[in-house]
């Protein structure tokens, strides 16, 4: 009796600390270039979006986090040379306006938002969530658009649909932690 009662004990305590330990938040800097409060539940992840420089996940609980940073003079090259330029400004409304476009294209039955104007934390933002539907799952996201001193910055946190209730708070504090840690990316050193 003594042997399952020591057993019983330990996977107790195994379990309270499994469960104390999502409780709470922790702040990712990625290169010094920008930081993201997210709820402790999230593990890092690697294969989310290739272009990703954040990538946070929990499996079990279908909740995702991802940033993508873009150099604004690199996006602006590349819309132009990809005659992008002619349907979209290379501004905040015009980055948001791809990168909703690109989004919701992306889903089948989609229904979006309209986008929200907000500041945070300095830099000009945009908010918006959609639904819908990718290989046959149902998917409802919240994201960010986010100018920065040189760098464009998406955030798009998703979880299942129907679980949008339970995460919206957790996701709409995630879209409102994102801080540029310095004002310019680094610049290559002249040769």
């Amino acid at each position: 009796m003594t042997h399952i009662y020591r057993v019983l004990v330990f996977s107790l305590a195994l379990l309270f600390v499994s469960c104390a330990s999502e409780e709470g938040v922790q702040t990712v800097t990625v290169d010094n270039l920008y930081s993201l409060t997210i709820p402790a539940f999230l593990s890092e992840g690697s294969d989310l979006h290739e272009d990703a420089s954040l990538q946070y996940q929990h499996i079990f609980k279908e909740f995702y986090v991802i940033v993508i940073d873009e150099s604004k003079a690199e996006l602006q090259e590349l819309m132009e040379f990809n005659e992008l330029a002619d349907y979209y400004d290379i501004d905040l409304d015009g980055y948001t306006d791809l990168i909703g476009d690109g989004l919701y294209e992306s889903l089948i039955n989609a229904t979006q938002t309209d986008f929200v104007e907000d500041n945070v934390n300095g830099m000009p933002a945009r908010f918006s969530t959609i639904d819908g539907t990718i290989d046959g799952v149902d998917i409802y996201y919240e994201y960010g658009i986010y100018e920065g001193a040189d760098t464009w910055y998406q955030v798009i946190v998703w979880t299942l649909s129907d679980r949008q209730d339970k995460y919206k708070d957790e996701m709409k504090a995630i879209l409102k932690s994102l801080k540029e840690e310095r004002g310019q990316r680094s610049k290559p050193a002249a040769q």
